[in-house]
């Protein structure tokens, strides 16, 4: 889809910066989950997704630990 922009970005690299939107913008729900199973199915492993999180608490610990208790309960 053109959402997804031209290419400049892999689809697991899309992904991963959609989760980092979602966590900043708290939309955990439907939205974090898709994300997280594209990203999973780019190639992206929990580890990657974590990373994510960790770098996306250096702007807002709170929102990071949300979306890390959103993560562990799927």
């Amino acid at each position: 889809s053109q959402r997804w922009g031209s290419g400049e970005l892999s689809p697991r690299e899309r992904a991963l910066a959609c989760i980092a939107a979602d966590v900043l913008n708290q939309t955990l729900d439907e939205s974090f989950s898709l994300h997280i199973d594209l990203a999973r199915a780019a190639g992206a492993g929990d580890e990657q997704v974590r990373a994510v999180l960790l770098l996306v608490a250096e702007y807002g610990i709170a929102k990071a630990w949300r979306a890390y208790r959103a993560l562990t309960a799927r």
